[in-house]
């Protein structure tokens, strides 16, 4: 298993898209598609791409499929030379006790290899793939090479709704897809569910591969990772439409690209193919990567020997040398070493009841002291500064006046027909319409036209949006253009909503609006648990994203523009004073 550098410089995963290897093996991509879509074919294309480059690549396969990349085309001839860990083609068998040791052996030694976890049971496969990662990414830490780890049917190893016994599982894959970067791993997520990968691990990809997607659901996680990472956003009807092999890519921030590509064909066999009457493919050929399945096997053996108690073992060894009078107490000494063995497992078993029980007790107490706190705060809210009170009373006042400015300025007519049926004073309002009043009707004076869009749902520059401020303002309903403000007229249509008082509740009360999500719900929960103002780079990290990106910076931006955090430019980015 010699060590050799990269063999080319450039990789293409489809005509038209040239990517450098060596940042591709450290980047973050997803081939998301329907079945039968061609994303596994995409993904087994990028793996060929990175073995001709020369870069390592792991494969963890929950299906069975990827032991193919050892064969040609034809399904005959010879593929790639990686080794296959497990399975029915395995060129090694799957040694549950021994993860961790292979998984530093292939990132110690740069092999590229497919680590096929298709015959373990659900629950064997969650402890296997658990080990086998924390010891991955353990030993990508200390030797800060690059190495991709592609995931198949990403959902299993990585789901949005964690159930018990998987919690391990998720920490390390997680820790792979969201820390690996920076100890030389990259990572694949290859799913048919988008909606069912983490969102935490979904939100780390930079370079996304979307293919033919039927379901409404599919597409509307897809929507949700494009407005996540601040890029243009599509109309994701079209995606039902891709033909298989067809995908849009986009890459805000590396690549800088967003197009529609067609993946290169492959040259080894398809392993996702579906199968077809009368056509057999033959078993693998592993000559050619002998050297590290022998290198596997062999450490496998010595962990099977070191397995062994040295000091039974020595005990056996003098019995025999004692020879056949020795029988009856090598009969004892089993005796009791079974019993001891028992005894012990029986040990090990109160254990592990006794750790579940903690922590059951320990979700109990959690959720107990949440609703302590939470009765705490309705009891008792915290009551604003003197300062802030005559801050708010000046600031109403402030609103009352210009109110009654406008009114006396601007006489609406009590019927305005706009040519769509709809005559304000006697029938109901449109949806923008309406939605527009009830919010600027909450608002505490007048907000920034961006502002209101973020808050109604609506696209700053959009025509419907800008069609309703024109109505508004033509009934009188609203004034102003650059700052809007909603004038007595508008208050009487407007439904009344209630703003929770300064501190907790006000915080509790943007965290749970349904236009504060995804990136600006990170980071106010980052800076309220931070307890203080954080650096914009810091602050990311703890919001879970990459600083100076554009998810992190999008999602910083809406929130300044809605009035939740403080802070410009560099400078430290701490709550509003109201949420505090």
């Amino acid at each position: 298993m010699a060590k050799e550098g990269l063999r080319k410089r450039t990789i293409e995963i489809a005509a038209g898209l040239p990517m450098d290897a060596s940042a591709a093996t450290t980047q973050t991509f997803g081939a998301i598609a329907a079945k039968g879509g061609g994303k596994s074919y995409l993904a087994g294309k990028f793996a060929e791409e990175l073995f001709d480059a020369g870069a390592p690549f792991l494969v963890i396969d929950p299906i069975g499929n990827w032991s193919a990349l050892t064969l040609g085309r034809d399904g005959k001839s010879a593929g790639l030379s990686v080794v296959v860990i497990g399975g029915e083609r395995g060129d090694v068998p799957l040694d549950e006790a021994h993860a961790g040791e292979v998984a530093s052996l292939l990132i110690a030694e740069g092999v590229s290899a497919v680590l096929d976890v298709s015959e373990l049971s659900k629950t064997k496969r969650k402890g296997y793939v658990a080990d086998f990662c924390e010891a991955l990414f353990r030993a990508a830490r200390k030797k800060k090479a690059p190495f991709m780890v592609i995931l198949e049917e990403a959902q299993l190893f990585a789901p949005q709704h964690c159930n018990k016994g998987e919690e391990r599982m998720l920490g390390a894959v997680t820790d792979i897809v969201r820390l690996g970067r920076n100890h030389g791993l990259g990572s694949m997520l290859v799913s048919q569910r988008p909606q069912s990968v983490s969102k935490e691990v979904l939100n780390q990809v930079e370079c996304l591969f979307v293919g033919q997607l039927r379901g409404p659901q599919e597409r509307k996680a897809i929507a949700g990772w494009v407005q996540e990472q601040g890029v243009s956003s599509i109309d994701v009807e079209q995606l039902p439409k891709l033909e298989v092999g067809e995908f849009l890519c986009w890459s805000p921030s590396w690549l800088s690209t967003f197009r529609k590509v067609k993946v290169l064909p492959k040259r080894t066999f398809d392993g996702s193919m579906t199968p077809v009457l009368g056509v057999v493919h033959a078993s693998s050929r592993r000559t050619d990567r002998q050297g590290a399945a022998e290198a596997i096997a062999k450490l496998l053996a010595v962990g099977a020997e070191d397995s062994t108690p040295r000091g039974i073992s020595d005990a056996l060894d003098a019995l025999d040398a004692l020879g056949p009078d020795a029988g009856a107490s090598m009969k004892a000494l089993q005796a009791v070493n079974d019993k001891l063995e028992a005894e012990n497992a029986e040990a090990w078993e109160r254990i592990y009841r006794a750790e579940d029980a903690l922590k059951e007790l320990s979700v109990v107490l959690t959720e107990a002291a949440t609703t302590l706190i939470d009765i705490k705060w309705k009891l008792v809210p915290p009551r604003p500064t003197g300062e802030e009170m005559a801050i708010e009373r000046v600031t109403r006042c402030a609103v009352a006046r210009h109110h009654e400015r406008q009114a006396e300025q601007v006489a609406p007519s009590p019927k305005l027909n706009l040519g769509h049926g709809a005559v304000y004073g006697e029938k109901a309002l449109d949806k923008a319409d309406r939605t527009i009043l009830d919010v600027l009707g909450w608002q505490e004076g007048a907000i920034s036209k961006r502002k209101l869009a973020l808050l109604t749902g609506y696209s700053a520059k959009g025509g419907g949006f800008n069609n309703a401020l024109g109505r508004l303002r033509k009934a009188g309903r609203i004034s102003g253009s650059g700052d809007l403000v909603i004038t007595p007229e508008g208050h009487k249509l407007a439904r009344k909503m209630t703003m929770p008082a300064w501190g907790r509740a006000r915080f509790e009360w943007w965290v749970s609006h349904s236009k504060v999500d995804g990136c600006m719900h990170a980071i106010l929960l980052a800076l309220r648990e931070a307890g203080k103002p954080l650096h914009p780079d810091a602050l990311a990290v703890a919001a879970g994203y990459k600083p100076k990106t554009g998810g992190f910076g999008n999602g910083l931006g809406r929130l300044r523009t809605l009035g939740l955090v403080e802070g410009k430019g560099k400078t430290p980015v701490s709550l509003a004073k109201e949420l505090r």
